[in-house]
């Protein structure tokens, strides 16, 4: 694979991240072309306003027919939103409707990550990956690669045998 190799990089290849890792990107070409049809999409909706776009201060203020309160369809009334999600009883209200609920609820999924995963700026990249490459070494160095052909000629050996008196033992109680 060294014959194919044109040149190398040494550092990170910042435009070659990947969108989750950050770089800056060009708009959109059909964005103007995205806002004439969203728009239209709002006006349809919300008839009592020209547009929904969050650069203007537009807003629907039509309901949404599922903005009601959080209930099994079978059991209507007698469970609450917080005894189907244990362990979470004091980060729900008592009573809140399903977009509170979702919005709730993806909120504290975004927190979580935050606090799980480590940032991808790339100081934290950069630390994240010379601490793979110390152990990557310390696993080099410590002989892990290595293999020790002997030691799986004693296990072949050692299965081999197994076999061989299990089979004799077969033969002469069958016999």
């Amino acid at each position: 694979m060294d014959s194919f190799r044109i040149g190398y990089i040494d550092g990170p290849w910042v435009n070659f991240e990947p969108p989750i890792s950050g770089g800056i990107f060009r708009p959109y070409e059909g964005e103007a072309n995205m806002r004439k049809c969203a728009k239209t999409i709002t006006t349809e909706l919300c008839p009592s306003k020209t547009s929904a776009l969050p650069e203007t201060d537009g807003t629907c203020t039509k309901k949404a027919p599922f903005d009601e309160k959080l209930k099994l369809s079978s059991v209507q009334g007698k469970i609450d939103v917080n005894q189907l999600v244990t362990g979470t009883l004091d980060k729900f209200p008592r009573s809140c409707t399903q977009v509170e609920f979702m919005d709730l609820a993806e909120q504290l999924e975004i927190d979580s990550d935050i606090g799980r995963f480590p940032s991808v700026d790339p100081s934290t990249q950069r630390t994240i990956i010379s601490k793979y490459r110390a152990l990557h070494q310390k696993v080099k160095e410590d002989g892990h690669y290595e293999c020790r052909y002997l030691e799986y000629g004693k296990e072949c050996m050692r299965y081999g045998t197994i076999f061989a008196l299990s089979m004799t033992a077969l033969k002469y109680e069958c016999a």
